[in-house]
C-alpha cells in the first residue's frame, strides 16, 4: 500500500513510483540458508531458484521510458512461489 499512496501523492509532481517483490533469487545472502534451498525450491511452481539478472532486468525496465505510463505497480518475480 505504501507503494500505491506514494504513487498517487508523487504523480502529480511527474515522480513515478514502482515496486519489485522478490522470491528466493541465488545470492550470497542466502548461502546462510542452504539446507532450506531445497524446500523453496520443491514450493515453488518453476522448482528453480531466480537469479540476480531476473530482478536486474525488471529494475532496468522500470527505470527506463517503455515504463513511463506505470505507477502504483507492484511486481512479484518469485517463480509462482506466492500463487498456492
Amino acid at each position: 500500500m505504501l507503494t500505491k499512496s506514494l504513487a498517487i501523492e508523487w504523480a502529480p509532481h511527474g515522480i513515478r513510483v514502482n515496486a519489485i517483490s522478490p522470491g528466493y533469487i541465488k545470492t550470497k545472502i542466502l548461502d546462510f540458508a542452504k539446507e532450506l534451498h531445497a524446500g523453496w525450491i520443491e514450493r515453488t511452481p518453476m522448482k528453480t531458484m531466480g537469479e540476480p539478472q531476473d530482478i536486474a532486468e525488471a529494475v532496468v525496465f522500470l527505470a527506463g521510458r517503455k515504463s513511463k505510463y506505470m505507477t502504483g505497480s507492484d511486481w512479484i518475480i518469485d517463480g509462482g512461489y506466492t500463487c498456492p
